[in-house]
Formats: C-alpha cells, sequence, structure tokens
C-alpha cells in the first residue's frame, strides 16, 4: 500500500502539553494536558474550540462515553473526576492512588482505572471504588478490552493477560524497558506493543511475538489502529508521527509525519487518534494539535 499524507489543520489554544485526545461526536474531539482543561475542537475548522470543564492538575488520560454523556479524567496527582457533558456537571471525585493516573477504560457496568503504582482499580459510575488489585510492581501503562478478557501493559517490560476478575491469566515478557502503549488491531487481528526502547513489536493473540521493528527514536508513547483497514499509527517522544501497515504478520513502514517534510511538531507526540477514514490527530508538547489528512494512492 502507498499512501499520501498532508496538514489539513493545526490548533492550538492549549497553554501547555497535551497528552491526550478523545473523539467526542461527528464533527468534533476533545484534548486535554498540563493546563487541566478539556477542550472540544470542530474538526473542520480551527477557530472553533470550547474550554468544556476545567481541573486544578494535569490531565493525563481521559474517555469518554457518549451513551451517559460521561467523561472521565485521570490526573497526575491520582484522582479521577467524572463529568456529565449535558449540564457540566461534575458527578463524581475519587482518590485512588497517590500516584499518576495513566489509563482509563470505561466498560457496561464499571470503569477500569490503571495507575502509577501498578494497581487497576475498578469503579462504579458514582465514583465508588469497587475493588483495587495490584498487578505489577510498576506503573500500569495502558488497559485494553481484548475479547472478553482484558490486557494491561506495565513499565515493567511485560504485558500481562487479566480476566474479567482481573486475575492474572499470564503475561508476556515483550520489551526489556518500559512498556508506553499496547493496541488490539480488530481488523488484522493482532497486538501490538510500544515501548520507552523505541521498538513496535507485533503478537498473536496467545503473545506470541511475529515481528519487532526499530521503529522510533526514543519512546513510543502512543499505538492507534485504523478500524477498517491493516494501517496503524505510532507517536514517538522523538517528535514523529509514522504510519505502518500489518502485512503478512509483519509490520511495514509507510510514512514518517515529521519537521522535515511537514510544518510538524517541534517536541514529543503523546498522542494520535483516529477521528475517521481519512483523518488522524496528534497531539504534542509544543501545546498543538494537527490534524493529517491520510490517503491512499
Amino acid at each position: 500500500m502507498k499512501i499520501e499524507a498532508a496538514i489539513a489543520y493545526t490548533y492550538t489554544g492549549h497553554t501547555n502539553s497535551i497528552y491526550t485526545l478523545c473523539k467526542y461526536n461527528h464533527n468534533q474531539y476533545i484534548s486535554a494536558g498540563s493546563d487541566g482543561k478539556v477542550v472540544a475542537w470542530n474538526i473542520d475548522d480551527a477557530c472553533v474550540a470550547t474550554v468544556l470543564v476545567s481541573v486544578d492538575a494535569a490531565i493525563y488520560t481521559m474517555a469518554y462515553d457518549e451513551k451517559h454523556q460521561l467523561l472521565l479524567v485521570g490526573l497526575i496527582d491520582g484522582r479521577v473526576i467524572g463529568f456529565r457533558l449535558i449540564d457540566k456537571i461534575k458527578i463524581f471525585e475519587t482518590k485512588l492512588s497517590q500516584r499518576s493516573i495513566f489509563s482509563i477504560l470505561i466498560l457496561n457496568n464499571s470503569i477500569l482505572c490503571g495507575d502509577e503504582s501498578g494497581c487497576i482499580s475498578i469503579i462504579d459510575f458514582k465514583g465508588i471504588i469497587i475493588e483495587q488489585n495490584k498487578i505489577s510492581e510498576k506503573s500500569i501503562r495502558q488497559i485494553i478490552k481484548f475479547n472478553t478478557e482484558f490486557i494491561a501493559a506495565s513499565s515493567d517490560g511485560r504485558f500481562y493477560y487479566l480476566n474479567q476478575q482481573l486475575q492474572i491469566i499470564k503475561f508476556v515478557l515483550a520489551h526489556n524497558s518500559s512498556i508506553f502503549s499496547i493496541a488490539y488491531h480488530k481488523y488484522s487481528n493482532h497486538i501490538l506493543t510500544g515501548s520507552r526502547d523505541a521498538y513496535l513489536a507485533l503478537w498473536d493473540l496467545d503473545g506470541l511475538e511475529l515481528h519487532r521493528a526499530p521503529a522510533h527514536l526514543f519512546t513510543i508513547n502512543a499505538i492507534q489502529c485504523h478500524k477498517t483497514s491493516p494501517l496503524i499509527a505510532t507517536a514517538s517522544r522523538d517528535k514523529t508521527v509514522k504510519i505502518w501497515e500489518i502485512q503478512d504478520d509483519t509490520l511495514l513502514l509507510l510514512k514518517v509525519l515529521d519537521i522535515s517534510k511537514f510544518a510538524a511538531h517541534t517536541h514529543s507526540v503523546n498522542q494520535v487518534l483516529w477521528y475517521d477514514h481519512h483523518r488522524l490527530l496528534s497531539c504534542s508538547d509544543d501545546k498543538k494539535i494537527i490534524q493529517w489528512k491520510i490517503h491512499n494512492i
């Protein structure tokens, strides 16, 4: 596959590093970061933005549930705050840890939160703690849903298969340093991991390694899988976004989106989000969000 890429819009307004992105609705997405503001942006107009809510600490992660109009933000100080966006009311504020919240996963009847202490907390939609399970001695960087189970990526270099009770089924020692990102690609039926060691690894569903690529110069902060194609996007501390294709259990690099070819990011790229089939968003420590148009040729 060959692709072309171009910058459609650059969105500015945050006053500090931007760490997380979510799709909001058919014409908006939301962003958050160190300035504590959650901002809704019009996907087709970089001048149209609204601050939805503000908090008093850096936001490392967030999740949005459209059915309940529920926005959850995970903070640097170990709090998770829930907002009902239809009227911007704070529903709850729960202190889960003395350390940062890195991952939030909304389920049908509960919410999973992974933190820097290596715990995964289960809370209900009122913020009440149901259970807290220690998974690792190091940070839980990301939790993903996998069939009827879960996978948690940790700074100990392992990813853990967990049952619905968050008991460890098995683990895979995947990298020599912290795993910052993990993804399940439903289209190709693979698991991907990205690490501080700058390698991108491809796994089958049982955790058997299929391919490992020296993908970036520094930490891979995020992996996002395309919903209807074998494409994936990676974001790195090396200031680049890269587009890959999974082909025959192998990772093929298709495009590098960096400052040498585009008016791209000048600092660490912290997150990427496929907004739809052709539009990819990236956010950075440079306080900017870029919308990339990606087309097959």
